[in-house]
């Protein structure tokens, strides 16, 4: 049987769309699921925005969603304060970028300050601070 090459294409194109709409729903259906490997539950923390690119993520063992809840608040105390999900899960993001220790910081000597907010009242910072001159130089020592 000839199928035409109209035709073949079309349906090509069909089968390439399915198979990206199966992945997708693969992918939110993880998400929203969870991963159950060898009778253990995984749940979806957060992920970075390089890791999102290498279509990597953290999915820790829970018992129940809510301890996901906790966790995320353990990270971002109010996540209300976003107006859409993409703006919570970039700051959540934030948690997961890499890292290297390099200098120590006493306590004492860090403080805490608010959030820079835009005159509609979105945020504008990106929850990084300010450090003095000093500890950056001592920093750039060390990476």
């Amino acid at each position: 049987l000839k199928i035409p090459a109209k035709m073949e294409t079309l349906v090509e194109k069909i089968l390439k769309m399915s198979t990206e709409m199966s992945e997708e729903l693969t992918i939110e259906r993880f998400l929203a699921e969870g991963i159950n490997v060898s009778g253990r539950k995984f749940q979806f923390l957060c992920a970075s925005a390089s890791q999102i690119r290498d279509h990597k993520a953290f999915f820790v063992e829970v018992q129940c969603l809510s301890e996901i809840y906790s966790l995320r608040k353990l990270v971002i105390p109010n996540p209300d304060q976003f107006d859409t999900p993409a703006k919570y899960l970039s700051r959540l993001g934030l948690f997961c970028t890499a890292d290297k220790p390099t200098i120590d910081i006493p306590l004492s000597k860090v403080k805490l300050i608010e959030d820079e907010h835009a005159r509609d009242g979105t945020l504008v910072t990106d929850g990084s601070g300010f450090i003095k001159e000093s500890c950056a130089k001592d920093i750039f020592k060390q990476i």
